[in-house]
């Protein structure tokens, strides 16, 4: 079932309704959309009722004049009303950071953080030469240019996603990558913020996933006062494409405890 909300600058923001039980909102990464959530949600939808949605200018949501991690923020925020304070807020990477943002305002039961790029702060340089990449008419290059020489994702790898159907999704939504790499740089400000999410917190972080995101994750652990941190076991950054009954399982037993 799809959803909308209006978020605080008018903009449709659409989810998809997943299941049946106590509330809980997904929120993706980048280059991502709802639909590459469909198998996690699938495997939580008999426990719980997944408020899955499609963050600004992708799936079903619109787009506004401007944007902003507040705008982002902001999103998350109005699904939430939608959702109810007894939800548990669950963020994916760069959505990690929309919900941690979301959290200290929002009313939420429980909050989970799949590897925020909290020390992935690009600088403009990242952002302007995927830019000039997009501007080449080849988003597939931008994109695995950024996977290889930025994150680090082995040579060997970026084959096999490209193979995936989750590719073609990413490539479609390339274009949002240069303005949430700016965002981080320019909004994210100090995490020490985060001490103010009260919320009782688990941290998943990947036992394969690149050093700054288990250092961010540690990081993450020392600031957040209700927070404990979980392992998955031979997963990365991607634990939604590659461990998607592992990630339920760990997200199931922290929201239901």
């Amino acid at each position: 079932m799809i959803d909308y909300v209006v978020s605080s600058d008018g903009t449709r923001i659409g989810f998809e309704r997943i299941g049946d039980g106590p509330p809980l909102v997904i929120v993706h990464g980048g280059v991502n959309s709802a639909a590459d959530w469909h198998r996690v949600a699938a495997k939580l939808a008999p426990r719980f009722e997944c408020f899955v949605l499609d963050r600004r200018g992708r799936g079903h949501s619109g787009d506004g004049p401007s944007y902003s991690l507040e705008r982002e923020r902001d999103d998350v925020i109005a699904v939430l009303a939608k959702a109810g304070p007894s939800s548990t807020l669950f963020g994916h990477s760069f959505g990690a950071v929309c919900a941690l943002e979301a959290a200290i305002e929002a009313r939420i039961a429980k909050l989970i953080v799949y590897e925020p790029p909290l020390l992935a702060r690009e600088s403009p340089s990242v952002a302007d030469r995927f830019q000039a990449l997009l501007d080449r008419g080849d988003p597939g290059d931008a994109l695995g240019d950024f996977l290889i020489n930025q994150t680090g994702m082995p040579a060997a790898a970026l084959a096999p996603l490209q193979a995936s159907p989750a590719w073609g999704r990413m490539v479609e939504l390339a274009w949002t990558f240069p303005r949430e790499s700016r965002a981080l740089v320019e909004e994210l400000g100090d995490p020490g913020r985060y001490a103010a999410v009260k919320t009782p917190t688990l941290i998943l972080v990947g036992a394969d996933t690149e050093d700054h995101a288990r250092k961010a994750s540690e990081l993450l652990l020392g600031i957040l006062p209700a927070a404990r941190s979980l392992t998955l076991a031979g997963q990365g950054h991607a634990a939604h494409r590659t461990g998607a009954q592992l990630l339920a399982d760990a997200v199931a037993a922290f929201a239901a405890t």
